[in-house]
């Protein structure tokens, strides 16, 4: 159980956020437009995501794969309109970021503050983890969205490890009554392995999919096994991005080398 403090400090985040939404989002878009990034048929994404929404009876998960520090923001635009996001405040997800990527300074973290972000020190205490996760679970409670990484950090390979990751988005599915999973995977065209930002004029490749996630597990179990049917749902999404944009496209030449090469951009979340 959260403490007061915490919650009412997290209801002010909420209000600012809104209040301060028209100049964040105008001002995150530019910025990605800027880059020249493109959404591969935002229309379709969005009518997906939209009627997705439009059935769910309980708060939305978004489970997604990580391959860039903007991943967020480019799904957020991905998924609905501003206008959508200003007056249903509470699809606009909020994010679990690395402290050590954005709170670096006062400008980082004013954006991450009215970006909805509740940080998380993946190398902090037990306690301090435990804390991040519990904000998330009320959120949740109240009906906002939350968006997760299950991996946890930036694939090094360019392709899901489906060998590493935590449990997290199974323990707040098995926390949260009447939750609903969606599964978002996300890939720049020219994106090889991992990266700060994708490359300048980047076009975005977004798939949206609902689970049914279940397990007839209760605590660890329950998360580990409905994590499980998320990742597998992601990979699954993974090789029909490989299929359609084939073989010889950049990212997907990456993925079949799997050397565990590196990007030397940025060290490791």
């Amino acid at each position: 159980m959260l403490r007061l403090r915490v919650r009412v400090a997290l209801q002010v985040q909420r209000v600012l956020a809104h209040l301060f939404f028209p100049i964040f989002a105008v001002g995150v878009v530019i910025a990605l437009r800027f880059r020249g990034y493109r959404i591969e048929e935002i229309a379709r994404v969005r009518q997906s995501f939209r009627a997705i929404a439009r059935t769910c009876r309980g708060p939305i998960l978004l489970c997604s794969n990580h391959l860039t520090v903007v991943d967020s923001a480019l799904i957020a635009w991905a998924l609905a309109s501003n206008w959508t996001y200003l007056f249903r405040f509470h699809l606009f997800a909020w994010n679990l970021p690395e402290w050590k990527n954005f709170y670096r300074n006062l400008g980082l973290r004013i954006l991450c503050y009215l970006g909805k972000c509740v940080p998380i020190v993946r190398d902090g205490s037990v306690e301090e983890k435990r804390e991040s996760m519990g904000k998330l679970e009320d959120l949740l409670r109240q009906g906002d969205a939350v968006a997760i990484f299950p991996e946890g950090t930036r694939s090094r390979t360019g392709h899901l490890d489906m060998e590493n990751f935590g449990y997290g988005a199974g323990q707040l599915w098995a926390r949260v009554p009447n939750v609903t999973v969606v599964c978002v995977y996300l890939r720049g065209l020219a994106q090889t392995t991992y990266s700060t930002i994708p490359a300048r004029g980047d076009k975005m490749f977004v798939e949206v999919q609902r689970i049914e996630a279940q397990s007839t597990h209760k605590g660890l179990r329950a998360a580990r096994e409905v994590t499980r049917q998320i990742m597998d749902t992601l990979y699954q999404m993974e090789q029909r991005y490989r299929a359609r944009v084939g073989a010889d496209s950049p990212s997907t030449a990456a993925a079949d080398a799997d050397d565990g090469s590196t990007s030397n951009e940025d060290p490791p979340a």
